[in-house]
């Protein structure tokens, strides 16, 4: 004689029991959108009114050592493809007593893709090139204190 198995049902945890919040995620989200339309300027509008979407960021930028975050809008530098350029930061703080310097050379935009078209006289003259110190003030990661970008005028 076979032994007919009886179906035991499978408990399913609760969601606090897993530690889970299915609605977190969204919630998150939509903390984000509004920090976002706040910097831009369209967390003013009337509820009334149809939400813009927020305008697209490059990336979200963390601090490297302890991964808090620091930027939510930014855009990527147009020539060095790993540096990004933050419009909008948090839990950052400028160190306006430090000042960093760097040499850049002056006529260095201006000369790309002429190079051909001038004579060598004219070389000759402009290899001499100024050098322009461009300063930057050290930004710190408020929670561990790690530079994580520099501060210019602009």
């Amino acid at each position: 004689m076979a032994k007919k198995k009886k179906k035991q049902r499978h408990r399913i945890p609760t969601n606090d029991e897993l530690l889970y919040d299915p609605e977190k995620d969204n919630r998150d989200q939509a903390w984000v959108d509004a920090q976002r339309r706040g910097y831009h300027g369209f967390g003013i509008q009337m509820r009334s009114q149809q939400q813009h979407p927020v305008p697209n960021s490059d990336a979200v930028l963390n601090c490297p050592a302890c991964m808090t975050t620091l930027c939510l809008d930014c855009q990527r530098h147009e020539s060095y493809k790993t540096q990004y350029r933050a419009m909008f930061v948090m839990n950052c703080s400028v160190n306006k007593e430090e000042v960093l310097r760097y040499k850049t050379p002056e006529n260095r935009k201006k000369r790309r893709g002429h190079k051909k078209m001038r004579s060598n006289h004219e070389d000759a003259s402009e290899q001499v090139e100024t050098e322009v110190e461009e300063i930057y003030h050290p930004v710190m990661c408020t929670e561990c204190s790690t530079e994580v970008a520099v501060y210019d005028k602009d």
